[in-house]
């Protein structure tokens, strides 16, 4: 069994206000390689990443950030957990300095995690993890454990498709139902903190919330997995800050229970070969891929999952012709074009059109195929709301709203070949962590 390290909250370095949810990062141990630490907390502010959490509690990186808003949580050494674990004066001097604990769990701990209803504890832990859900209860804090959805479905021969991991928009026909619940999901994410939610009921813990200690996706895996890119790393982090941030209506088996997560990682850990890329940044500083890290407000169209396609298909056509929209990018070979399905280029010409028309009231709508959603059709080098504008950056000319979009008034499929456009139909851890909430 791997003894990880004791996270402990120093309170005193941090001013900011408590958050009913947030999204932070994890920064690792060996800061050698980084930028300076005072250049570190400036990255973080301009970011607007409000919390981190320290692998190790460097005294120039806490100083740095004991100046800013930033909420932190730091780990002690292993070298510092035997003295605490045997002295009870020693462990009460730390808890004295803290308010709420926590101990991190890989998620290997949890057995037959889907169904979720289903999932529980490997039972040879119980001794273990009866004591500490009753310590998190009467404390009120969280369990926190780690959930990677890219691992899932890397390991699930396909069984875990990607979209499903990456929080995209899935039709009814892909969700996951629990058979045992009737209940949907469609993100691995909920599934597998729904899945910790029944693991602590089993033991009879039904008031403990979730914080995801780790999560993240690899944007290069040294070419041995062909989803580990920086395009899906982008979407599987923005998506999820989007997901929590926004979305704070919890899961399908725990709604209104707002989820907080710390991403793996703010940079490479040295430890790691070069081949495993989880950072956000290089060590110089700058974005191995650009991402918002806050809840937007932003709101986008998209096709509807489990629309008509010949519905999609008349309302891309009016989008594409009538309204306005220019679908160039669409075309093959334009940044666009891929995923070639109908869904996505239907998306692309939707929210486009909402965005052109100041997301006004009935423009997503496409005689009910479309509807508002807070997560970002862009990705890699499509720039979804740069259709929304012209070359001379004005608003496409349209008069029609979508929601009176006439069939007759479709875009014909000649006219969509003069775009060239084209479709295919078809680390068990023994240890601690304070939260500042």
């Amino acid at each position: 069994m791997e003894i990880l390290v004791l996270f402990l909250l120093v309170s005193t370095l941090s001013t900011a206000a408590a958050e009913d949810v947030f999204v932070g990062v994890n920064i690792g141990a060996n800061t050698s390689s980084m930028l300076h630490p005072t250049d570190v907390a400036a990255l973080l502010e301009s970011h607007q990443i409000n919390h981190v959490h320290l692998y190790d509690a460097d005294p120039a990186m806490l100083l740095a950030l004991a100046n800013t808003s930033i909420a932190v949580s730091v780990s002690v050494p292993n070298d510092e957990i035997p003295d605490i674990s045997q002295s009870n004066s020693t462990a009460a001097k730390w808890l004295s300095q803290n308010i709420k604990i926590s101990a991190p769990l890989p998620y290997t701990t949890i057995l037959n995690p889907f169904p979720p209803s289903q999932a529980h504890f490997n039972k040879s832990l119980n001794p273990i993890l009866i004591p500490l859900l009753k310590f998190l209860q009467s404390t009120n804090s969280h369990f926190m454990i780690s959930i990677y959805p890219y691992l899932e479905h890397a390991r699930s021969n396909a069984s875990v498709s990607l979209d499903y991991a990456l929080f995209k928009p899935l039709p009814p026909n892909k969700q996951a139902v629990d058979a045992n619940t009737s209940l949907r999901y469609d993100n691995a994410f909920d599934a597998m903190v729904d899945a910790a939610y029944s693991a602590m009921a089993s033991l009879n813990f039904s008031d403990v919330p979730i914080t995801a200690a780790e999560t993240g996706w690899p944007s290069s895996q040294g070419g041995r997995d062909a989803d580990a890119t920086s395009d899906n790393a982008r979407t599987y982090n923005t998506n999820l800050v989007q997901h929590l941030m926004k979305n704070k209506s919890g899961t399908p088996g725990h709604p209104g229970v707002a989820v907080s997560a710390y991403i793996y990682e703010l940079y490479d850990l040295a430890s790691k070969p070069e081949s495993q890329n989880w950072g956000l940044f290089e060590a110089n500083g700058e974005a191995v891929y650009t991402m918002e890290f806050v809840g937007s407000n932003e709101t986008y169209c998209a096709a509807k999952a489990g629309a008509d396609e010949e519905d999609v298909q008349a309302a891309l056509d009016w989008a594409c012709g009538a309204g306005g929209v220019d679908c160039s990018a669409l075309m093959e070979g334009q940044p666009c074009f891929e995923p070639d399905t109908l869904s996505a280029h239907a998306t692309y010409a939707f929210d486009s059109y909402y965005q052109a028309m100041g997301r006004a009231e009935g423009s997503c709508d496409f005689n009910g195929v479309a509807t508002i959603t807070s997560t970002t059709p862009s990705h890699g080098s499509c720039i979804v709301s740069e259709a929304a504008s012209d070359k001379n950056g004005s608003r496409v000319n349209s008069t029609a709203p979508a929601a009176a979009m006439d069939s007759e008034s479709s875009y014909s499929s000649a006219s969509l070949a003069n775009y060239g456009y084209a479709f295919s139909a078809t680390r068990f851890a023994v240890g601690f962590i304070a939260l500042l909430f």
